[in-house]
């Protein structure tokens, strides 16, 4: 049997999913399965990354021109002609399956609890019923990432195959020695707190800056690093200035490493305002960063409240606020929560898992179709 022939649909190229992906790929097995990924935007860094890791890599550059991206995407699947299409967010899925229609069997992971699956405006409502009608039509596979994003696709996407497969960390030796805080221009004596991910209206990062207002006003030795970037950098910028904590602030923009920052920092805080799993928590979990991290979505399937993380309720900067003072007064609880978390995110997400389980819904896939 040829190896079966894998398409990865992506639009964002700086992302959970793709820091996902390419953890993913390497541990495939290559006599059965041959992958190339298709990103709808462009970055020069993540291409070059994933030039080594897959048969092919390309960029649509949708953002500069739609229609001759979506042309291109056309041409590449007709050229590439995969047995699988497996997209990661809404355009490259409902494009692609149109585009390949009978030619391939489909796969969409759906990575996160989006607005539009519920919200009442317009806009939502029509990507609602053209993705439920497209899953439907052409009788994709739906993969969600944890059980609380398959309850809310099981209620938008009535009679259509859904199943779970959580994401994974890659779980490994970590050379760290040779990381300190002063290598990253950072005080010694400071707290330090870390976030990751991209700047935008999910991850709440506007309430984390007034939680940490909060914080700096009883303890000053205290420094708050958010990695990433995206369209709220200005604003979050100019609100970390008008609330007086902007020197106490670090953006340091999108970090294709960010593993250097999560071994020197002491405390993890999520303030999302939705999330599907919560990759960047457990990576920090995984570090054995103390985390704490708003109850929505898959984040409890990671954190047990007190053992193995801190949950707080979302949009709640005075609560988040108590949580991060609770760790910064309390060394041994950080000590013991963090080293919980380690152990737990090592036993229970090792990414070769999941990579495991995806191998398996492709081989039935293709299997089943082939009436073997």
């Amino acid at each position: 049997m040829p190896p079966i022939n894998v398409v990865h649909g992506v639009h964002w190229p700086r992302s959970g999913i793709v820091s996902l992906l390419k953890n993913m790929l390497p541990l495939f097995d290559s006599k059965k399965f041959v992958h190339h990924v298709i990103f709808f935007e462009h970055d020069e860094q993540t291409m070059e990354n994933f030039s080594k890791i897959c048969e092919s890599v390309h960029s649509l550059f949708f953002s500069s021109s739609k229609l001759k991206a979506i042309v291109k995407y056309y041409k590449l699947l007709q050229q590439i002609s995969p047995d699988i299409l497996h997209t990661h967010s809404f355009q490259p899925g409902l494009w692609g399956r149109r585009f390949l229609r009978t030619k391939a069997k489909f796969i969409c992971t759906i990575h996160n609890m989006y607005p539009y699956f519920t919200s009442s405006d317009l806009k939502s409502l029509i990507k609602r019923i053209l993705e439920s009608y497209s899953i439907r039509y052409h009788k994709v596979t739906v993969v969600c990432v944890s059980d609380e994003v398959k309850k809310l696709v099981e209620t938008i996407i009535p009679k259509c195959c859904v199943k779970v497969i959580q994401n994974g960390i890659a779980i490994g030796n970590w050379n760290t020695h040779n990381i300190k805080k002063d290598t990253l221009n950072l005080k010694g004596s400071q707290i330090i707190l870390v976030t990751l991910g991209r700047l935008d209206y999910q991850k709440g990062y506007d309430i984390l800056l007034k939680a940490f207002a909060k914080v700096t006003a009883q303890i000053s030795n205290t420094r708050l690093i958010i990695i990433g970037d995206g369209n709220e950098r200005k604003r979050l910028e100019k609100m970390a200035i008008k609330l007086g904590i902007a020197e106490e602030v670090t953006f340091t923009g999108y970090q294709s490493n960010p593993f250097p920052y999560l071994v020197v920092s002491d405390i993890y805080v999520c303030s999302s305002r939705y999330e599907g799993f919560g990759l960047s928590i457990a990576e920090a979990m995984l570090f054995g960063l103390p985390v704490i991290a708003t109850r929505i979505g898959g984040i409890p399937s990671l954190i047990q409240n007190g053992e193995t993380g801190l949950l707080v309720a979302p949009e709640n900067p005075e609560k988040l606020a108590d949580s991060i003072l609770r760790l910064i007064k309390d060394e041994n609880l950080r000590h013991k929560i963090g080293q919980k978390g380690k152990l737990f995110i090592q036993k229970h997400f090792d990414i070769k898992k999941t990579v495991k389980k995806y191998e398996e819904t492709y081989i039935d896939l293709i299997s089943n179709s082939k009436g073997i």
